[in-house]
């Protein structure tokens, strides 16, 4: 009798011989001794593969022992059908299989990758058994499996037959279970390196297996890539924050300071929302990068806020871009969107992290050097973390440039004031002296209204130039009543190119309608704002208009402290309350001879009492006197004419003057009426000041003789007593 292996389908018809495809397994002689009805059985080794087996029985006239020969009939050969149903065995192999599932199905980069499987038998039609094959002994026979994870990108991963040759193979492992089926087996490919998704998949295959227990297996099986049971997610994390300046507008020279309250910010299914851990607990350190900028004299656009729709801002910050376009480690950072001028970086710094979420950092990037507008900006950035924690992470990320909360205010201060003249009004020869009470004066956004002081509390000293001018002896204009506004705020010109340089100011003394120098002097305030200062830089030399200038200059600080001040500044020109009236005073005075009518050779003789004159707003009307309080004195020039015969015509009564030269009614000498004879001439010396009154009596004698009928001394005796007088 033969055994043939036909294959893994039934053979579907009989026949009288074996058709070509069969394979003969082996064959067998049995032998029967009992005669009819005997029951033979057969034994050909074992079943090497699932299929179908059929046997064929023959009986062989020459194949008999030759003793028996001649009781068989020539022809008696016989055999079997082939493929008779009764005599085809089915043999059944056994397919291990099983149902896998992650033990986590998201993770964050850096956990462990586990995947559980539960072992069963797979049937695969009439040639698989579905229950798991034993040993002789009674035990499961064991199983090995090929384990692999696959990295399949940012994308999840597709259901399908086949591993994808755009899958990046991560790990392989084999697992042998010896528990049949049902068992749960257990693998750890170590940890998810980066964020993504993370494929298993489990494959039996009969070559794995023990040589001897390889033919009863059905044959090769895997998994499906793709499962959704059988893909984790990994998802890293992306360090973000909220960041706040200590103080929003400081002056120059403050520290700039901010805080960054630290923070994750997720992006997506890839990106957790928790601070990541080390295997102690401890959460990842991270080093953030703080650029500091000086975005110059007007202030940056917050992106926050929708110009059109008004000044609402966004909840939150745009999440860093992990949507799979880019690998992880390349999450764009925002872009900075600075307005024009180009921001200026002024410090650079790191500061690390340690306690993950929450935690509330401060750092200092030194002091405002000028008045203006300064931005922060955080950044993360993977290449500055330590290489053993940049897989951890999503990617860069980046503050937004302009933020209100980020943005610092530095403000200069101008300093500024009020003048007032000691004294509105002196004589010539009287000192000239102003006050001026410090202040500040504020110029917009940028200019403080506080004066500044050191770190020690102390104001910080100011320089003012001091200009006295002689206007001349018009008054002039005060630009506050011609309709100008008081102190005018400084046109500060707050560029990066000039602050802390002298500008010019729209307070600046203009040329135009000056009088003349006559002094400059400089005076140093160390009391801060509402210090009076004093300056004395001379005295009243004519009668006229003395006008004080205060003036700011920058350049004239000392230059480690320029940078504090938002510009120049001055007084204006002209002031009432800056305007010193210098009057002279006019001697003068009301003459009257002692007797209007005398005889020739009488004494002639004159008395004037003494006063002061006005002649208008720069003549006082009061006698000067020195600063003991003696009245100034005052020398008279006294002339005597002879003007004829004939009485000399009265002059028209006297204007009051308007100058500074007082007229006297008559005229002077050298331009005498014609006809008038100079007689004699002297001087009196007046110092008893107004209301004085002084006597001359200017006559003139030689030896007694008359000089001049008409003029002179009486003669004989009149003239004789006259010179008695004269002498004693």
């Amino acid at each position: 009798m033969s055994v043939y292996y036909h294959g893994v389908t039934a053979p579907s018809s009989t026949s009288a011989s074996p058709p070509a495809r069969a394979e003969l397994v082996g064959t067998a002689r049995v032998t029967g001794t009992n005669g009819s009805g005997q029951r033979l059985t057969a034994q050909i080794g074992t079943a090497t593969k699932a299929g179908y087996y059929v046997w064929v029985w023959s009986f062989d006239r020459e194949s008999q022992p030759a003793v028996n020969r001649p009781y068989l009939a020539e022809g008696s050969d016989w055999a079997d059908r082939y493929g008779l149903a009764d005599e085809t065995a089915r043999a059944r192999a056994f397919q291990p299989g099983g149902t896998s599932k992650v033990l986590e199905p998201i993770v964050s980069v850096g956990d462990r990758l586990v995947d559980t499987f539960t072992t069963s038998t797979r049937s695969g039609g009439a040639l698989v058994t579905n229950s798991w094959l034993t040993t002789p002994g009674g035990t499961p026979v064991p199983a090995t499996w090929d384990v692999t994870v696959y990295y399949a990108g940012m994308e999840p991963p597709a259901r399908q037959n086949s591993v994808p040759s755009s899958a990046e193979r991560v790990r392989s492992a084999k697992v042998t279970g010896s528990g049949g089926s049902g068992e749960l087996l257990s693998v750890d490919l170590g940890a998810a390196a980066k964020a993504g998704y993370y494929v298993w998949v489990w494959e039996f295959n009969v070559s794995s297996q023990p040589a001897r227990w390889q033919p009863y297996f059905a044959g090769d099986w895997a998994d499906q890539y793709g499962l959704t049971d059988e893909t984790i997610t990994s998802r890293a994390f992306q360090p973000a924050g909220v960041s706040q300046v200590v103080e929003p507008e400081v002056a120059v020279g403050d520290v700039l300071a901010d805080t960054f309250t630290t923070a994750t910010q997720p992006g997506g299914p890839l990106v957790v929302d928790e601070w990541l851990t080390d295997t102690t607990g401890t959460p990842l350190p991270v080093t953030w990068d703080v650029t500091l900028y000086f975005h110059g004299t007007t202030p940056p656009v917050d992106p926050t806020i929708d110009v059109d729709a008004g000044d609402d801002e966004s909840a939150g910050e745009p999440a860093p871009d992990v949507d799979g376009s880019a690998p992880p480690e390349s999450v764009p950072a925002v872009p900075l969107e600075p307005a024009t001028p180009t921001p200026v970086v002024v410090g650079q710094t790191q500061v690390t992290g340690t306690g993950g979420a929450g935690e509330v950092l401060t750092v200092e990037l030194g002091t405002a050097t000028k008045a203006g507008y300064y931005v922060w900006v955080w950044e993360f950035n993977v290449s500055s973390q330590p290489a053993r924690w940049q897989p951890y992470f999503a990617g860069d990320w980046a503050d937004q440039y302009g933020l209100t909360d980020e943005t610092i205010t530095s403000r200069a201060f101008q300093p500024a004031g009020v003048s007032q003249v000691v004294e509105p009004e002196v004589a010539v020869g009287d000192v000239l002296a102003d006050t001026f009470t410090t202040a500040t004066q504020p110029g917009g956004p940028l200019v403080v209204d506080e004066w500044l002081t050191d770190t020690t509390g102390t104001p910080l000293p100011v320089t003012w130039d001091v200009t006295l001018y002689f206007h001349g002896t018009t008054p002039p204009v005060d630009p506050v009543k011609a309709g100008e506004s008081p102190n005018p705020a400084p046109s500060v010109s707050l560029s990066p190119e000039d602050v802390g340089s002298a500008v010019e100011s729209d307070s600046s003394v203009e040329p135009v309608e000056m009088g003349d120098l006559v002094a400059e002097t400089q005076v140093t305030g160390t009391g801060g704002a509402g210090e009076v200062l004093t300056v004395e830089p001379g005295t009243a030399t004519k009668a006229g208009y003395y006008v004080w200038v205060w003036a700011f200059h920058v350049e004239t600080q000392p230059e480690e402290l320029r940078a504090y001040f938002a510009g120049d500044w001055a007084d204006q020109y002209g002031l009432t309350d800056e305007t010193t009236t210098s009057k002279a005073f006019q001697p003068a005075g009301v003459s009257q001879v002692v007797e209007p009518e005398v005889a020739v050779g009488d004494v002639l003789a004159d008395t004037f009492t003494t006063a002061t004159q006005p002649g208008g707003p720069l003549v006082v009307d009061e006698w000067l006197t020195d600063t003991t309080g003696t009245p100034l004195p005052v020398t008279w020039d006294v002339t005597l004419y002879f003007h004829g015969t004939t009485p000399p015509e009265p002059p028209a009564p006297s204007a009051v003057a308007t100058s500074t030269v007082w007229t006297p009614p008559l005229v002077l000498p050298g331009a005498a009426p014609k006809g008038a004879l100079q007689v004699g001439q002297t001087q009196v010396t007046g110092k008893g000041g107004a209301g004085e009154v002084l006597t001359v009596e200017p006559g003139h004698r030689d030896e007694g003789r008359l000089l001049r009928v008409g003029l002179g001394f009486p003669r004989g005796n009149a003239a004789r007593g006259v010179a008695r007088l004269l002498r004693g």
